[in-house]
């Protein structure tokens, strides 16, 4: 086999290999980490923390980010992440900004809802994740107008994590947890609820290498329902089961062909020797 033949061989073959790869990569990076779905009466905008119908883009959208001295939550989208969706899931995030932890700097992000003021029984649940965090907490206030003023009607969670975890089986996913579902019936209803979600990190662990600090929340379900005898909806089951879908690589067609001959040169006529 001569030389051009044997260099096109080997691009065919290169070539060949990068696109099996590429497509094994892709297929892996399609898997996510998905749950159930929020239940229907969800009053929350974006509990999910998407960017419009684009599900595996991360926004604050819906939200309210109340920054201090320009730090405040973020958004996430990674495949560690819960979603409903089967695709890259989506959360807000309080974590290091460029490089920098910032303790002892409370970070609030908030929604208002609109609602039947008639019904007086509440429900929330949300999904959540940190490595420490001084406080993670969720509060509910009431007000007749939804520029309030406000009265904090309701604490359904609120969480510090002093000590660093790791999930014993390695994967990130096991870090997660949900809330279950949290109830609670007031003495009155309002028109209009604020949601607020407020963290703070604790002090660094170390001076240098990782802080053992990050949060995330995403999931996020808040409805009220009827207190009234026999007209109260059961309250909805959150499926804290984490599954990830069987993704299949697609097969790469691979079709060889004969390297085409290099032209040929025409050899100069012979001639006699002087």
């Amino acid at each position: 086999m001569k030389r051009k033949e044997v260099n096109v061989l080997k691009v065919g073959m290169s070539t060949m290999l990068l696109l099996i790869v590429f497509l094994s990569l892709h297929a892996t990076s399609a898997q996510a980490f998905v749950v159930s779905p929020l239940p229907g009466d969800n009053l929350v905008t974006n509990p999910w923390f998407t960017s419009g119908s684009n599900t595996s883009l991360a926004s604050l959208d819906g939200w309210t980010n109340v920054l201090k001295n320009g730090l405040g939550w973020g958004p996430s989208d990674k495949s560690q992440n819960p979603s409903p969706y089967g695709d890259v899931g989506t959360a807000a995030r309080w974590a290091e900004v460029n490089g920098t932890v910032y303790p002892d700097v409370d970070v609030y992000l908030y929604q208002v809802i609109s609602a039947d003021s008639s019904e007086r029984k509440l429900q929330f649940s949300s999904w959540w994740v940190s490595h420490r965090v001084d406080i993670l907490e969720y509060t509910v206030y009431g007000s007749a107008s939804a520029q309030g003023p406000w009265t904090k009607v309701w604490t359904p969670f609120a969480v510090s994590v002093a000590v660093e975890e790791q999930p014993a089986s390695g994967d990130k996913d096991d870090l997660w947890k949900n809330t279950g579902v949290k109830e609670i019936t007031l003495s009155q209803g309002y028109p209009y609820y604020k949601l607020e979600i407020h963290a703070r990190y604790p002090k660094p662990l170390t001076t240098t290498g990782s802080q053992g600090v990050g949060l995330k929340v995403t999931g996020i379900y808040f409805s009220t329902q009827s207190a009234g005898s026999g007209t109260n909806n059961p309250a909805p089951t959150v499926t804290v089961t984490k599954t990830r879908p069987t993704v299949t690589s697609p097969t790469p067609v691979v079709t060889q062909t004969s390297p085409p001959n290099p032209a040929k040169t025409p050899r100069p006529p012979r001639t006699s020797r002087p």
